[in-house]
C-alpha cells in the first residue's frame, strides 16, 4: 500500500464531493500522479475521457515553469518568493474536480522548495501560500491543547502502542 493509496484513505470520497464554497489547501507530494485536464469531446462514439494524459513530475514541470514574483506575509514575515501556477487534475484524490498547484521557490535558483495543491479556482497565489502557512499557529494551538488532555487524565502522551503509560492507550478513545 504506497502513497497513492494513503492519499486516497486519507481524503477519502470527501475532497471528491466538496460543497461549493469550501476548499482545500495542503502541500502536494512531489510523486504525486497529476494529470492534464480532460480533451474536449472528440465527437465519435464512446465515452469521453474524463483525464488528460499523466503530467512530468513536478521536478521536471518545475524546470520549465515561469516562475513571478509574489510577495507574501508567513511566518511573520514579508518577503518575496517565486512561484508557478497550473491547473491540473489530480484524479486519484479529488476526482474530476480541478485543482491548482502552485510551486515555490523560496531562495533555490532553479527547481521549487514546496509544491502547494488546492481546490480554490483561480486562486490569488500569495493568498493561498499564506493560508497555508497559517495552519502552522492552528496546529501548535491543536497540538498543546491535546497534550494538555492527556497530562491532565494522568497520561503521559505517547507515539506508539507500547510505550504509554496509561491503559493501553484509552487515551486515544476519550480524545
Amino acid at each position: 500500500m504506497g502513497n497513492s493509496y494513503c492519499a486516497r484513505a486519507y481524503a477519502g470520497q470527501e475532497l471528491k464531493q466538496l460543497p461549493g464554497g469550501v476548499t482545500w489547501t495542503t502541500r502536494l507530494r512531489s510523486n504525486a500522479a497529476l494529470h492534464s485536464l480532460p480533451p474536449e469531446r472528440t465527437g465519435k462514439k464512446g465515452r469521453p475521457r474524463v483525464k488528460g494524459d499523466r503530467l512530468p513530475s513536478l521536478a521536471k514541470i518545475a524546470a520549465t515553469a515561469v516562475f513571478s514574483q509574489v510577495t507574501v506575509t508567513r511566518y511573520g514575515k514579508t518577503e518575496t518568493i517565486a512561484a508557478a501556477v497550473f491547473t491540473c487534475l489530480w484524479y486519484s484524490v479529488t476526482g474530476k474536480k480541478p485543482v491548482t498547484v502552485i510551486l515555490i521557490r523560496d531562495k533555490s535558483k532553479t527547481g521549487f522548495n514546496l509544491a502547494l495543491v488546492t481546490t480554490e479556482k483561480d486562486p490569488d497565489p500569495a493568498r493561498a501560500i499564506e493560508r497555508y502557512a497559517a495552519r502552522w499557529a492552528i496546529e501548535a494551538a491543536t497540538a498543546g491543547t491535546c497534550q494538555a488532555a492527556l497530562l491532565s487524565h494522568g497520561c503521559v502522551p505517547c507515539f506508539s502502542p507500547g510505550s504509554c503509560s496509561c491503559s493501553g492507550g484509552a487515551h486515544r478513545a476519550r480524545l
